[in-house]
Formats: C-alpha cells, sequence, structure tokens
C-alpha cells in the first residue's frame, strides 16, 4: 500500500506516469487490484495536482492505504488500455462506492489490460550489478581461496590463492558498491 508522499514525491512515480488500478474480487475478502487504464500526459499532470492537494508532512501523507479517485477521461482510440484527459477527484465514499467501478465504453474488459510496467534503467542496472557481485564474484571469492588454499603456486610474491581471492572479492565489493548506488 502506498502512501500520498510514495506517490507524489520519487521522481520513478512522476516520471513513469500513473494507472487506474480496478479491484476484480467481486467482493471478497481479499482484493486482487488490476491495471484497468494506463493515464495520458494530462491525466498525469491531474493526478499529481490532486496529489500535491495533501500537505507535505501532514499525517495523511504519510499514512499508508489505497488512494481511491474518481475518473473521468475517453478511452484512447486504437488504444483501450489509455485513459486520454482524464480529471481526477478524490472518491471518499464507501469502499463499495469507489472500489472497482468503472462504467462507459472500454470498462467492459475484465481483468487486466495488456499493459506492461517496465523497470526503469536503474533497476535493471542494480539487478545485474547485485546478481554478479553476490550471486558470482563474491561466492566465486570464496572458492578460489578454498580450493587454492594448498597450492604452492605464488604470483607476485603472494600465494596464487590469496591473490586470486583478493582480486575476486575487491571486483564483486566494487559491483556491490555500485549496484547500491543505483
Amino acid at each position: 500500500e502506498h502512501t500520498i508522499h510514495c506517490l507524489r514525491d520519487p521522481v520513478q512515480c512522476t516520471q513513469n506516469g500513473y494507472y487506474l488500478a480496478i479491484n476484480t474480487a467481486n467482493g471478497t475478502a481479499t482484493p486482487n487490484y488490476q491495471i484497468k487504464f494506463q493515464l495520458d500526459s494530462t491525466g498525469n499532470a491531474n493526478a499529481l495536482a490532486l496529489l500535491r492537494q495533501t500537505p507535505v508532512g501532514s499525517p495523511e501523507d504519510h499514512t499508508p492505504g489505497n488512494y481511491r479517485v474518481t475518473a473521468t477521461g475517453r478511452v484512447s482510440t486504437g488504444r483501450s488500455s489509455v485513459l486520454a484527459g482524464a480529471t481526477l477527484v478524490r472518491c471518499t465514499g464507501s469502499i463499495a462506492e469507489c472500489d472497482g467501478v468503472c462504467s462507459g465504453p472500454g470498462c467492459g474488459s475484465t481483468g487486466s489490460t495488456s499493459l506492461t510496467i517496465l523497470p526503469r534503467t536503474l533497476l535493471w542496472a542494480h539487478v545485474i550489478l547485485m546478481v554478479l557481485s553476490w550471486g558470482m564474484l563474491l561466492p566465486l571469492g570464496v572458492i578460489w581461496a578454498r580450493g587454492l588454499r594448498l597450492s604452492t603456486k605464488q604470483v607476485g610474491g603472494q600465494p596464487i590463492w590469496f591473490q586470486g581471492h583478493r582480486i575476486i572479492q575487491s571486483l564483486g565489493w566494487v559491483l556491490q558498491l555500485a549496484g547500491f548506488a543505483c
């Protein structure tokens, strides 16, 4: 569950745009939210303006929960998953009045649309760097040291197990820091 702060302030949220999710659980105790519509640039600007009506630092700003809205717009021609020119108003009614209600053209389909939310480049960089460091290099450095500890070979006056271990662990450590920075 997101807070208003989480939806409004991080650049990752505001740059990627917003979408409307609909509860497809049909009255069951456990909600099942699926993406129904993605907002176009006008709808995103209107959503951000609505989120900015909540004062920064107010108790509501950091309270997790479902942020329900009533959105009015038109389904883009040829793109049934995009709600164009949406205006949004905060829905303060009961869950039954706000949650999972969709009327008009484009509401006939059930479940999620064909929308996919692609991870940003920095997220991919984070995942790749962390997998390389924690999944490959750091364990390989330990295996190298353990497997070659009894070897008498030396490189630069140091045992080969130590030189290899130090290089591999250092590379893993650098990639871990780079992945953490992403």
